[in-house]
This record gives structure tokens, C-alpha cells and sequence, in this order.
């Protein structure tokens, strides 16, 4: 657990980097050693840094299925998981055992139309708090841990207190809550009260600005990390708004981006970030860098085998510094873990043949 009490649940805590990561990285088409690896090169290759240890879901609309599951996040052993084509949360232990689901198709209180993010933390009161961005009616929602509705805010518009198609969010354990307001392109800010702190970004390709800023993480620092999907970049600003520095850019090589859409970060600060690829790189991705864009490691790659991930949308890390997958193109949620983290195996289950899950 981070020393801070002020945290994101995006950043649950995770091992330290281990420093042999600082010289290696995993690629589907193979892998490169650098630095004084590179000196000391063998013919046997490394073995794959992160490795799927679990699957949940099939598709349907039952408990513990998904249609397009979207984003995910993890709180005190807990896993949110917006199942955004059901229009549900549903909970899930982290075992993959369905706790519970709210939401339904609607726009009334309580219901939605295509969640697309989720965060979950605490209010400014201490008290647990999931937010979720309902997409299509253009708004953000509020629950108690258990579902329970407690308020909504937002319609459709660009104007401070509106948003079009709302997606990723992030929230600390002050109640500090951040938003990609998405085809407005641009981000706000909340103080824990619900009072709006920030505003920033406008269409564009300048630094400040973005074309498509679908999820964002906030680290321990409080520094805000936003995806800009179009412009395959992330982005870094303080909670006001201020730009600090950005990395990436387009292309398939080790720390750069073809399709960022989500990300999350880990106690140790290392982020990670999913990609879909685009047409001109024909990829499904996680990379983990550190809070400067530097490659560390990746995996993954398009398709339905062991290693395969389709339409990465949400990550999560949990207290055991694993990293939970939300593929919105597979009807499933994936766990990963690094090689060499303890991993309880008939905890999570197994990986079946046809990903069945629980």
C-alpha cells in the first residue's frame, strides 16, 4: 500500500520495479536487451515478464458474464468491471466470484447507456465511492460501494458543467476525482467536495491540447496522466491543469503508441498502457513505462491464445501488483502477473480452452 493516504484507486500497490526491467523489454516479435545486457547477450532467451494467470466471463447477460466489458478498477478486494453493452457494473471478488451488479439500460437514476469508465475510491467523508461515466447520456454517476445510487452531474453540451460522450475517470481516497470529458477534448477536475477545480484542453495537436483523451490515472504525486488517443501520446498535468511534459507519440517501437486506451498506474509509479493498434500497426498491447515514457516491458499481441488480447479499454492494478485487463472485444476480464510475483494460481483458477472463466 502507498504511505500516502491520498491515493488513486488506479494506483493499488504493486511490488517495486525490479531493476533487471530497467534493461529489458518483451515484444511479440521478440525481445531486445539493452544497456549492459546487451554486453553479456545470450542465445536463451529471457522468460516473458507477465504472464496471464486468470480469465473470468463468457459472454452473455448473466452474472459473471460481460458484453463489452469497458473498464475495470480494483478496491479493497473488490473488482468493478463496467459491462458497458449489459449497461451494468458488475462486482466481481479476486477470485473472479460475482458479488453483485447494479445498473440497467435507461436514463433515469441509476441507469445507463454505454458505461464507458469507472474509478472507484472514497468520498470526501471517507466513505466508499464508485464513479461511472455514462457515455451516451452524457453524464457522470455516483454510487456506494455496494451499487446503491447517490447522484448524478452533467447533460450534453460543451460547457463547464456539461460533457459529450464521457470515458475514462480516476478518483482518490480525498475524494479528489478527475474526468476525460472525451468529444469535447478535454479534462476536468474536482476538488472532493464535487466543486470543479479545472477545465483544460481544446482539439488540437499542441501540447495542452488533445484528439481523443479516453482514460486517465492520477499517481501518488497527484499528477494527472491523460491518453490521448489520436494523438498517441499521454499527457501529464497537474490537478489544475498546468501541462508538465508528455511522451510517446505513433508507432510500434518500445515507447511509443499505435491506439492508446487506457492506463493505470502502479505504487512503484510505473504506468502502464493499453493499445488497440490502428491500421497502420496491427496490435493489441499493454506496455509498462515509468512516470517518463521510458519502456520497461510489454505483452501481449492480437488475438484469443494465452498471450492474446483484443480492444485493451481498462486496466487495474490490485494490492498483490497485478494487473487486471478489461478487452471490451473479448467477453472477458484477464489477470496478469509479473514472473516472478507470487502468484496463487488456484485462487484466480485456470486459463481453459476457450477462455470460459467463472
Amino acid at each position: 500500500m502507498l504511505s500516502s493516504s491520498v491515493r488513486s484507486a488506479k494506483t493499488r500497490a504493486s511490488s517495486a520495479p525490479r531493476a533487471a526491467a530497467l534493461l529489458r523489454f518483451s515484444w511479440p516479435g521478440g525481445r531486445i536487451l539493452a544497456g549492459a545486457l546487451a554486453l553479456t547477450l545470450s542465445a536463451t532467451p529471457a522468460p516473458a515478464a507477465w504472464v496471464r494467470v486468470a480469465t473470468h466471463g463468457t459472454l452473455g447477460a448473466g452474472p459473471g458474464q460481460f458484453d463489452h466489458p469497458y473498464d475495470i478498477d480494483v478496491f479493497d478486494g473488490r473488482v468493478y468491471v463496467a459491462d458497458s453493452h449489459n449497461n451494468r457494473v458488475q462486482i466481481l471478488d479476486l477470485a473472479g466470484g460475482v458479488l453483485g451488479a447494479f445498473g440497467r439500460t435507461g436514463s433515469g437514476p441509476g441507469e445507463f447507456r454505454r458505461p464507458r469508465g469507472l474509478a472507484v475510491g472514497r468520498d470526501a467523508a471517507g466513505a466508499g465511492l464508485v464513479l461511472v461515466t455514462d457515455a451516451k447520456n452524457d453524464r457522470i454517476e455516483f454510487f456506494d460501494l455496494d451499487g446503491v445510487f447517490l447522484r448524478m452531474r452533467g447533460s450534453i453540451g460543451d460547457a463547464p458543467g456539461q460533457f459529450f460522450r464521457p470515458r475514462g475517470a480516476d478518483l482518490l481516497e480525498d475524494g479528489t476525482h478527475a474526468v476525460c470529458d472525451a468529444d469535447n477534448h478535454r479534462v476536468k477536475t474536482y476538488f472532493p467536495d464535487g466543486r470543479r477545480r479545472a477545465v483544460f484542453g481544446q482539439q488540437g495537436t499542441a501540447e495542452g491540447n488533445f484528439r481523443g483523451p479516453f482514460d486517465l490515472a492520477i499517481s501518488a504525486q497527484r499528477e494527472v496522466f491523460v491518453v490521448d488517443t489520436f494523438n498517441a501520446r499521454i499527457q501529464v498535468f497537474d490537478l489544475d491543469g498546468r501541462f508538465l511534459r508528455s511522451f510517446g507519440g505513433p508507432g510500434a517501437e518500445p515507447g511509443r503508441f499505435a491506439g492508446p486506451r487506457a492506463i493505470a498506474i502502479d505504487a512503484g509509479g510505473r504506468v502502464a498502457v493499453g493499445e488497440i493498434g490502428d491500421e497502420d500497426h496491427p496490435l493489441d498491447r499493454v506496455q509498462i513505462l515509468d512516470a517518463h515514457g521510458v519502456p520497461l516491458d510489454a505483452f501481449g499481441r492480437r488475438g484469443d491464445g494465452p498471450d492474446g488480447l483484443r480492444f485493451v479499454t481498462g486496466l487495474a492494478f490490485d494490492a498483490a501488483g497485478r494487473l487486471w485487463v478489461a478487452e471490451s472485444e473479448h467477453p472477458w476480464v484477464s489477470v496478469w502477473a509479473e514472473a516472478d510475483v507470487p502468484v496463487r494460481r488456484a485462487r484466480f483458477g485456470s486459463v481453459k480452452g476457450a477462455f470460459g472463466g467463472r
